[in-house]
């Protein structure tokens, strides 16, 4: 990277062969240099990491905001986000936008949460650089993406997630009402869709998977066991303040995406501690979309990234994927929400909450659900937290708001997680409705069975641990069912 000034009046086809020599070159010398140290190293697990690591340094060396470099073009990634007749690359790492033109978002079909690698021309007369070339859409040749379905939004103000509120001008000679009916028309597809009950299950159980350890196996077990989850349910995890919820919410998601195919995992973090949000980084950096807005952010931005997570999932569904939400929490989620519509209240429902806080939260846990048009589209899951026993009176609205809303509830009892019982989980208020849906009625029967027994036979403190203790005699769920022929004793 010596000779940048040898592109100065270079055309955008020579910069854009340039790119990728110098990505294939320096990537070469990285994964070289690595193994030279001695340090264990994946190239299939660490490519797509190593890779933009590689782009940002290009980025960097290339794109100067205050003295323009000799070199004309310069090379960009980040977020696309369409708003309507044209769009912008949004990058969090510089804090900048790069202005997509109309033509390019209808030749690649690109869609809001696309990954874009761009070639950008410089210009002293804006500093949104337009877009010249696309090189690759969520790290694949862009012609991979062409004909997928063109979904539109809406214009507004205030579009960057950094929280940068930067007003775009809209273009005097494009038709805004032709936009607008085609931005509905896309948008109500996934509304439209007819819901139904979920008709497969997720497969939970981890036991031949190595990349899960042993605990979260049980606790993934436990689960499957008690309140199996199917694709298009509404779950919901009801527990105190450390009980347990996030580890088994990592759990959950692991196992999910670990031994399910055809899964877009996304996690949302709403006004969560940074260090949880690097936690979940580190475990799901390559295997799931992470949107997330710590409590330091303004509760403006909370559902700003919300809707920008829910809007890419109902894409995704609508491509045919099976989409996973991991929500972290509901509770937070609402309370951005009623901190927003504050100022201009119409009605208060007890404990200060307004009534129109719960419109968006509501919409996002109700938009989970199977679809009688499965063949052509996918399922939205969400698997979502909701604090309760908090001495706060909105989060015990919110808690029993959202409660009736579930169609899957696994609650945590803080008395036992106080105990040292793991996982807390209160069998007698924890199931799924309708699971006859999707299981066998053999799998339906045993469930049925064991929870009786468990009720009948044991106190609250027992159950989990006579649980833990028969499931840990057989090397999967499956095993034990066949093990014990309907109409015979469990021996717990």
């Amino acid at each position: 990277m010596n000779n940048l000034s040898n592109f100065s009046n270079s055309s955008t086809s020579s910069y854009s062969d340039f790119v990728k020599k110098y990505i294939t070159t320096e990537k070469e010398k990285v994964i070289e240099n690595l193994k030279e140290l001695g340090i264990e190293f994946d190239e299939s697990k660490e490519n797509l990491e190593l890779f933009t690591l590689l782009l940002d340094n290009l980025m960097r060396r290339t794109l100067d905001f205050d003295i323009l470099l000799p070199i004309e073009f310069s090379l960009v990634y980040g977020e696309a986000d369409p708003l309507g007749a044209y769009g912008f690359i949004r990058n969090r790492q510089i804090n900048r936008d790069f202005y997509l033109p109309n033509l390019i978002l209808r030749k690649y079909s690109i869609k809001t949460g696309d990954i874009i690698v761009a070639i950008v021309k410089k210009s002293t007369r804006s500093e949104n650089f337009p877009v010249q070339e696309v090189l690759l859409v969520n790290f694949n040749q862009p012609e991979e993406s062409k004909g997928r379905p063109f979904i539109r939004r809406e214009r507004t103000s205030s579009n960057n997630l950094n929280g940068n509120n930067l007003d775009y001008p809209r273009r005097e000679n494009s038709n805004i009402e032709e936009v607008e009916e085609e931005q509905e028309s896309d948008i109500t597809k996934f509304d439209k869709l007819t819901a139904c009950s979920p008709r497969e299950k997720f497969v939970l159980d981890s036991s031949s998977s190595e990349s899960v350890d042993s605990s979260s196996k049980l606790i993934c077990r436990l689960v499957d066991i008690l309140s199996p989850i199917g694709k298009g349910q509404r779950v919901i995890i009801t527990a105190s303040p450390r009980s347990g919820k996030t580890t088994l919410l990592l759990a959950l998601a692991d196992s999910i995406v670990t031994n399910n195919k055809n899964v877009e995992l996304i996690f949302l973090l709403i006004d969560e501690r940074p260090e949880e949000v690097t936690k979940v980084k580190k475990l799901f950096s390559n295997r799931a979309k992470i949107y997330f807005s710590t409590f330091d952010s303004e509760t403006s931005n909370h559902m700003k990234v919300a809707k920008e997570a829910l809007k890419y999932s109902k894409e995704k569904v609508l491509e045919g994927k099976d989409v996973v939400i991991v929500l972290d929490s509901l509770t937070r989620l609402t309370r951005a929400s009623n901190m927003n519509l504050r100022s201009k209240s119409v009605g208060a429902m007890s404990g200060g909450l307004d009534q129109s806080a719960l419109e968006f939260p509501r919409a996002l846990f109700g938009s989970a659900r199977a679809t009688e048009e499965e063949e052509k589209t996918g399922t939205l899951t969400i698997l979502s937290t909701a604090l309760k026993e908090t001495g706060n009176r909105i989060d015990d609205v919110i808690c029993n708001e959202f409660q009736g809303r579930a169609n899957s509830e696994i609650a945590l009892d803080s008395y036992l997680s106080q105990l040292g019982i793991f996982p807390a989980i209160d069998i007698e208020k924890t199931g799924t409705r309708e699971i006859e849906s999707f299981l066998s009625q053999k799998d339906l029967n045993f469930r049925i069975r064991l929870r009786r027994q468990l009720i009948a036979d044991f106190n609250e403190m027992e159950r989990v641990n006579k649980l833990n203790d028969f499931l840990l005699r057989f090397k999967s769920n499956e095993e034990a069912i066949k093990f014990f022929p309907e109409g015979s004793n469990l021996h717990l």
